[in-house]
């Protein structure tokens, strides 16, 4: 008869091998006291109760781990500015239209034609600074880099109701008053 062992916390009783019981070598017969389901059950909810505490460890360890990743990316966005930031636009864009529940126009409003767009208009509507496409990778954004604006908010990402300005001049438009508006 081989030899038996109760988990400590459903209490079932198991065959006292690796296919039923986690490994533990601090153990006397290296097996933990818990079985392989209420292991589970356990670390399901401690990773869910510090998930702020493992995603920024995970992500450094990935880092050291894969250094080349890193620098593959930036050298693909620096490769392929314009295109990137039409994408990040154009996603930011969507993730508000989901938010807000604004009407868009998906066709209008999507990567490619943003390209386009930016590669046709080059410069900011309010104040013709030329947009700076380039990224620092510091997470700040520059006066200079391009935005979208809806210029009636209520009527939301269509044609004929966006514009791109400069993230100076539409920050400025979102925190003005209507007497600092009418001096710019």
């Amino acid at each position: 008869m081989s030899a038996q062992k109760i988990c400590s916390r459903c209490h079932a009783e198991y065959p006292a091998s690796l296919m039923y019981l986690s490994p533990h070598p601090q153990c006397r017969d290296g097996l933990s006291g818990w079985c392989r389901g209420c292991r589970r059950i356990y670390l399901r909810e401690w990773k869910a109760q510090h998930r702020e505490q493992i995603a920024p460890r995970r992500r450094a360890l990935y880092r050291l781990r894969h250094p080349h990743d890193q620098q593959r990316n930036r050298r693909y966005i620096v490769h392929n500015l314009l295109r990137v930031r039409a994408n990040r636009l154009a996603s930011g864009l969507r993730s508000r239209v989901r938010t807000l529940g604004l009407p868009h126009d998906p066709v209008f409003l999507n990567g490619a034609s943003i390209a386009a767009w930016l590669r046709d208009q080059p410069t900011c509507v309010c104040c013709q600074v030329p947009f700076d496409l380039s990224y620092k990778f510091d997470g700040v954004k520059r006066d200079s880099s391009p935005s979208i604006d809806r210029i009636i908010p209520a009527r939301g990402y269509v044609p004929g109701n966006v514009a791109l300005l400069c993230w100076r001049c539409n920050n400025l438009k979102r925190d003005a008053t209507a007497t600092e508006l009418r001096r710019i």
